[in-house]
C-alpha cells in the first residue's frame, strides 16, 4: 500500500492520492485544459509546517516563499493570511502564486507569480516537473543558439514584408571569427550580414570606448578585446555565437569628434538599423551596474538546491514573473535613439534579465515555451507589439498613388501618435539629438499622407496639429539649448502627451488659417536638427493676463476668458508668466467651443509670439440657458433680435439703464448662445474701449441699431475681438 502523501503539496503528485481521502483542494485548473492538470492550494503556515516534518515538496515551496520575502519590499510577506497556489501540469513548469483574500470578496491581492522548473540530467524527485535542457541561468547555450537561430531564419524566409533593401554602413567593427584579430573596417565589399547594437550610453560605457580622429589609424588596425565595456564585450559574443562577422556600434564606428561624420552617419542610422541581419538591444536595470552587460549571467532566475532522499544535491530553477513587455518606457526603452533602433529594425533580440525576446514585425517569441511555460493571455498580448508595425506595414510606409489612401489614412495617423507618445517621453544623453533621433522614423513615413515635415508635425495635420499638450501629472521640461520652434512638441521633454485625433473635415467648423509655415534645418539632413522656425496665422486673438498661479500645480487663473483656467506647458516657467500680458489664438471654433494656443510675446525675436499653453473652451463649459436649446443663427438675425428687444425693453427710450441691460440680455435667447456676454456685464463699469479704426469697422456692421448706446457697443464688440 502507497504512504499516504503530503496532505498540502500531496507530493505534486495529486492523482496519486485521490483515493486515499486526502484534502485535494481542486481539479484541473480553469485554464489548464489537460486530465493531469491540478491545482493545488494551501496557507503558508501549513506548508512551513509540512516542509519542518520532511516534506521535501513543501520544504522547496517554502524555499520559494523565502526568496520572495527577500526582494518583497513592501514587507507584505509578513501577513498571516498568505496562500501558495500550485498550478501543476505534467510536462509544463509548475505556476505559483502567492496571494492573500479580501474580505467580504471573492477577489485577492496577488503579491508574486513564479515558475518552478529543473533541468535535465541532474537528479529531481518530481517527474511532474518540465525539464529544460540547460541552465537558463546563461543566456549563450547550444539549446538557445538553435533556438535563436530558428526564429531568425524562419523570418528571414517566410515574412516578405520584414525584408529590407541590403545596406553596408561606413564602418563595421570585425569581431574576429577564427583566428583572425578584431579591428574596425571600412567600405566592406561585397556586401554581408551584420549585427546593430542598440543600447544606454551610460550603462554601455560607450564613452570610454569611442572612435576619434586621433585614433581611428589605431582602431583600423587592432581592437583589445579586453578594452570594451562589459555590454560591447558580450555583443561581440553573441555576434560570434551566431556566427555572424561584423558588428555596427555607433561610438566605435562614428568617429565622435568629426561633425562631417557624425552627421553623415546620424543620417543612415535608419538604414544601418534597417539592414542588419538582427539587432542585440542590451536591455538593462535602471538599479543594476555597468556589470550586467547584454544580461548573458540572467538576474531573473534563481536556483533553490536541496537534497534528494540520498543526500545527493539537486537544483531546481525559479523564473520569476515577467510581464514581457519589451515597450515599456522604462531601462532601455526610457532612450529616444533606441525607441528608433528598435522600430526600424527588422528583427530585434531583446537580452533581458529574465529572458531572451524575438521580434520582428510579424510576431514575437519569447524563451518561456522552452522553459514549459505557458504564457497567459496578457502575456501574449504585449508580446504582440503593435507599435513594432508602425513602419512595416503598409499603413505606413511610402505606398503607391493608386492604393487606397482613405483606408490609410486613420491607420497611419493613430500609428505616428502612437511612435510619438512612446518618443516624447524618452531620454537622451544628448539634448539636441530630439529630432536627429527621430528623422528615420520621419524619413520612412507616407508623405503622401502626411504632407511636409516640420520638426516633428506634418503639414496635413495643421493647424489642429499644434493643439498638443502634455499632462498635467508628469514633468515637462524644456531644453536648455534651443531644439525645435515653441509651436511643435519636440521643444519640449515630457510625459504624458496629448495629441489631437486624426485630421477630419473641418467642415462646419472655424478654423486658424496658416499664411507661411517654415523651419530652417541646421545640417544637411532635412529632417534633423534645425536652426528656427516660425508659423504665421490668420486667427482671432483675444488679449488676456495671468491673473494668479497655483504653487503646486500648472494651473494658472487668465483674466477676461469664461473658461478661465489654463495649464502651463512648463511648470518650471510658470512663475515667470504670473501677471504677465498673453494672448489666446483661436486653433479651431466647432459646434463643442473652440481650442486656442495661449501665446506670449517672443524674447528674441521681436514681433514674434511662442506658445507656452493649450487650452480648449468647451460649450458645456459655457453658461447655460435653463434647459432651452441653443440655437445658432446669422448675425443680421442676431442684430434684428437685439434691435427688438431693446426696443421693447427701452419703452421707447434710447438709452438702457444697466438693469435694464441684463434684463434684456437675461431674455433675449441670441444673446444666450454668446458666452462672452457674461463677461462684458461683470465689466461694465471698466473703461476699456477699441481703437478708432476697429471701432468705425464693427459700428458699420452695426449700423441701425441706433436705439442702443454706442458705448454699449464698443464694448460687446471690443471684448469679443480681444
Amino acid at each position: 500500500m502507497r504512504k499516504p502523501g503530503c496532505p498540502n503539496c500531496h507530493d505534486f503528485e495529486p492523482e496519486a492520492t485521490i483515493g486515499q481521502k486526502q484534502r485535494v483542494h481542486a481539479q484541473v485548473p480553469r485554464h489548464i485544459n489537460s486530465p493531469n492538470g491540478f491545482l493545488i492550494v494551501s496557507k503558508i503556515r501549513e506548508i512551513q509546517e509540512q516542509a519542518s516534518k520532511g516534506c521535501s515538496s513543501c520544504l522547496l515551496l517554502y524555499k520559494c516563499f523565502l526568496e520572495f520575502r527577500e526582494s518583497d519590499e513592501n514587507h507584505r510577506a509578513n501577513r498571516d493570511d498568505m496562500y501558495l497556489q500550485v498550478e501543476l501540469v505534467s510536462g509544463r513548469a509548475a505556476q505559483v502564486t502567492i496571494y492573500s483574500p479580501r474580505e467580504n470578496t471573492k477577489s485577492r491581492d496577488v503579491y508574486s507569480k513564479f515558475h518552478i522548473f529543473a533541468v535535465a540530467g541532474t537528479p529531481n524527485p518530481w517527474p511532474v516537473l518540465f525539464k529544460a535542457p540547460s541552465s537558463p541561468k546563461f543566456a549563450l547555450t547550444d539549446e538557445r543558439q538553435a533556438c535563436f537561430n530558428y526564429w531568425i531564419q524562419n523570418c528571414r524566409e517566410n515574412h516578405p514584408s520584414c525584408q529590407r533593401p541590403r545596406f553596408m554602413p561606413k564602418r563595421l567593427v570585425d569581431v574576429g571569427l577564427g583566428n583572425r584579430g578584431m579591428c574596425l573596417v571600412e567600405d566592406v565589399h561585397p556586401a554581408c550580414q551584420y549585427v546593430a547594437l542598440s543600447h544606454c550610453w551610460e550603462f554601455s560605457e560607450a564613452a570610454t570606448v569611442q572612435t576619434t580622429k586621433r585614433n581611428l589609424e589605431e582602431t583600423k588596425a587592432y581592437i583589445s578585446y579586453m578594452s570594451l565595456s562589459k555590454t560591447f564585450r558580450d555583443a561581440v559574443d553573441i555576434c560570434k555565437w551566431l556566427d555572424v562577422p561584423y558588428l555596427w556600434i555607433d561610438s566605435i564606428c562614428i568617429v565622435q569628434d568629426d561633425p562631417g561624420d557624425w552627421i553623415d552617419q546620424a543620417t543612415a542610422m535608419g538604414s544601418i538599423y534597417e539592414g542588419a541581419y538582427v539587432t542585440i538591444a542590451a536591455h538593462f536595470d535602471p538599479n543594476g551596474t555597468t556589470d550586467d552587460g547584454c544580461c548573458l549571467n540572467r538576474r531573473g532566475f534563481s536556483e533553490i538546491v536541496l537534497n534528494d532522499a540520498t543526500g545527493t544535491p539537486f537544483s531546481t530553477f525559479i523564473k520569476w514573473s515577467d510581464s514581457h513587455d519589451i515597450s515599456k518606457p522604462q531601462g532601455l526603452m526610457s532612450r529616444a535613439w533606441c525607441i528608433q533602433e528598435r522600430l526600424l529594425s527588422p528583427r530585434v533580440l531583446h537580452f533581458r534579465q529574465g529572458e531572451v525576446i524575438f521580434e520582428c514585425s510579424m510576431e514575437s517569441k519569447c524563451e518561456c515555451g522552452t522553459l514549459g511555460i505557458q504564457l497567459e493571455t496578457m502575456y501574449h498580448y504585449k508580446l504582440k507589439a503593435p507599435e513594432k508595425r508602425l513602419i512595416w506595414d503598409n499603413h505606413i510606409t511610402e505606398s503607391p498613388p493608386g492604393s487606397n489612401i482613405s483606408t490609410d489614412i486613420y491607420s497611419a495617423w493613430g500609428k505616428w501618435r502612437a511612435v510619438v507618445r512612446l518618443y516624447s517621453a524618452a531620454n537622451l544623453t544628448v539634448e539636441t539629438d530630439r529630432l536627429p533621433a527621430l528623422s528615420g522614423l520621419a524619413q520612412r513615413s507616407p508623405k503622401r499622407i502626411f504632407g511636409d515635415y516640420i520638426a516633428g508635425l506634418w503639414s496635413n495635420d495643421l493647424p489642429k496639429g499644434l493643439l498638443w499638450g502634455y499632462g498635467v501629472r508628469g514633468k515637462v521640461s524644456r531644453a536648455q539649448l534651443y531644439t525645435a520652434p515653441s509651436f511643435c512638441w519636440t521643444s519640449l521633454h515630457g510625459e504624458e502627451l496629448g495629441l489631437p485625433l486624426p485630421p477630419y473635415s473641418s467642415s462646419g467648423c472655424r478654423e486658424a488659417k496658416i499664411l507661411e509655415l517654415q523651419v530652417v534645418p541646421a545640417t544637411k539632413n532635412p529632417m534633423g536638427s534645425v536652426k528656427n522656425g516660425l508659423i504665421r496665422l490668420q486667427a482671432w486673438v483675444m488679449e488676456t493676463k495671468i491673473i494668479s498661479v497655483e504653487p503646486d500645480s500648472t494651473l494658472v487663473t487668465l483674466d477676461r476668458i469664461r473658461t478661465s483656467i489654463a495649464h502651463i506647458d512648463v511648470p518650471d516657467e510658470k512663475k515667470a508668466l504670473a501677471g504677465s500680458h498673453v494672448y489666446a489664438v483661436e486653433i479651431l471654433g466647432h459646434e463643442l467651443g473652440i481650442d486656442f494656443l495661449l501665446v506670449k510675446n517672443s524674447e528674441t525675436v521681436l514681433g514674434a509670439f511662442e506658445r507656452i499653453d493649450i487650452r480648449p473652451i468647451l460649450a458645456d463649459a459655457l453658461p447655460k440657458s435653463s434647459g432651452k436649446t441653443v440655437e445658432t443663427i446669422p448675425f443680421r438675425v442676431w442684430v434684428q433680435r437685439v434691435r427688438q428687444d431693446v426696443e421693447a425693453a427701452g419703452a421707447g427710450n434710447t438709452v438702457l439703464g444697466d438693469g435694464e441691460l441684463q434684463a434684456l440680455l437675461a431674455k433675449n435667447p441670441a444673446a444666450k448662445l454668446l458666452g462672452f456676454f457674461e463677461e462684458i456685464m461683470s465689466e461694465l463699469t471698466t473703461t476699456n474701449m477699441l481703437d478708432a479704426q476697429l471701432t468705425a469697422q464693427f459700428s458699420a456692421k452695426l449700423r441701425g441699431v441706433d436705439t442702443v448706446k454706442v458705448e454699449w457697443i464698443q464694448k460687446w464688440v471690443g471684448e469679443w475681438i480681444k
